[in-house]
C-alpha cells in the first residue's frame, strides 16, 4: 500500500508495515490484486480480530499474505510470501 515501509525481504518472502488498519490492508490487497489476476482463495482465507489471512494463486503460483497489527508499534505488519510450484 502506499506508504508502506519494507521491513524485511528475501527471495519470495517480504514484510511491510503500514498505518492502514488490518481491515483496510485485507481490502487493499483484495482489490488490488484481483484487478492483476489472481484469484482469491476463499476457503484459505480467514479474518478474526486484528488479524487476517489471505491466500491467491495465479498461474498456478500460491501468494499468503498475513496481516496483523504490530501491538510494539500500533501499525499493520504485512507477512507476503510466493511459493512456486514445483
Amino acid at each position: 500500500p502506499e506508504g508502506a515501509t519494507l521491513q524485511a525481504s528475501s527471495g519470495m518472502f517480504v514484510i511491510v508495515q503500514t498505518d492502514l488498519t488490518v481491515e483496510d490492508a485485507a481490502k487493499f490487497y483484495d482489490e488490488t490484486l484481483s484487478k492483476l489476476g489472481w484469484t482469491s482463495d476463499e476457503s484459505s482465507s480467514n479474518s478474526f480480530g486484528d488479524m487476517s489471512s489471505l491466500s491467491f494463486t495465479k498461474d498456478g503460483v500460491q501468494l499468503s499474505v498475513l496481516i496483523s497489527k504490530d501491538e510494539a508499534t500500533g501499525k499493520t505488519q504485512i507477512m507476503a510470501n510466493a511459493q512456486q510450484p514445483e
